[in-house]
């Protein structure tokens, strides 16, 4: 369990889409989860039916080592927000990767 820690990016509110709605589901997210994963987390919604691949996911947060962003996925998936879709797509490598996605009911 990740202890709860006060946020303090985005004006010390989870982001969100400026809406009350969006507003009220960040706010129910953010005990749950750390700054890195509310990061990731907000990422993955926003790439929306989509998904992302961890490559496509590099190369946004490029400033950020793999090393980082990836176990924060991996954290989201065992917590039931990320899952793997069927889908693969090709990396910069030229390898097939798995498309994560945003799990539609988080409770």
């Amino acid at each position: 369990m990740i202890p709860e820690q006060e946020y303090d990016l985005y004006g010390g509110t989870p982001p969100h889409q400026q809406t009350d709605t969006s507003l009220d589901a960040a706010l129910a997210v953010e005990p749950l989860v750390n700054g890195l994963q509310v990061g990731v987390l907000s990422y993955f919604r926003q790439c929306g039916e989509r998904g992302s691949t961890d490559d496509e996911m590099l190369v946004t947060f490029h400033a950020l080592h793999p090393n980082t962003l990836a176990p924060r996925r991996r954290e989201l998936v065992l917590k039931g927000f990320l899952e793997a879709s069927a889908e693969r797509r090709v990396t910069r490598w030229g390898k097939k990767a798995i498309v994560w996605k945003v799990v539609e009911a988080v409770e």
